[in-house]
């Protein structure tokens, strides 16, 4: 008999991630603005609110193309090289 296996991250609700990472960066950004930390624990902060500001940014989604034996771009490649 196998016991079912409950985990209470999925029961959790589920929480929109631009909202979350809003909210995180708000957090970072109220970090900043306090004088009492030392120049490592801001840069630590800045870098974390670089990585959010990342994740924010909308990217296009690029497809890969499959390449087959005849693909003569790759070959020009690389004889080329």
């Amino acid at each position: 008999m196998v016991a079912a296996m409950t985990s209470s991250y999925l029961t959790r609700p589920k929480i929109p991630l631009t909202p979350a990472l809003l909210q995180m960066l708000e957090n970072i950004e109220a970090g900043l603005a306090d004088d009492k930390l030392d120049a490592i624990q801001k840069k630590r902060l800045r870098w974390r609110a670089e990585l959010i500001r990342g994740l924010l940014t909308p990217r296009p989604i690029t497809r890969c193309r499959e390449r087959g034996p005849d693909d003569q771009t790759d070959a020009k490649r690389r004889t080329s090289s």
